[in-house]
């Protein structure tokens, strides 16, 4: 069997983590997330770990709805 690339992973790891709230196409908004194609690693590291933002960054909906999600900090990059 082939081995896995990173962009698959992060693909599988998308679908199963992040869909409830945002689209499954990251381009699109989702039902409670926006789209988050073309975020930075930083602010998806920010995100995911702590729920929330990088110093000096804009969101683009005020919400407080996201959990930290850290058992996916290996999964980021």
């Amino acid at each position: 069997m082939a081995e896995e690339s990173p962009a698959e992973r992060g693909r599988r790891v998308y679908l199963a983590n992040c869909t409830a709230c945002h689209n499954a196409d990251p381009k699109l908004d989702g039902p409670l997330g926006p789209a988050i194609a073309g975020s930075t690693q930083e602010l998806i590291t920010v995100r995911v770990m702590r729920a929330g933002y990088p110093a000096g960054h804009t969101p683009k909906r005020d919400t407080n709805l996201m959990m930290p999600l850290p058992y996916l900090e290996a999964d980021i990059p």
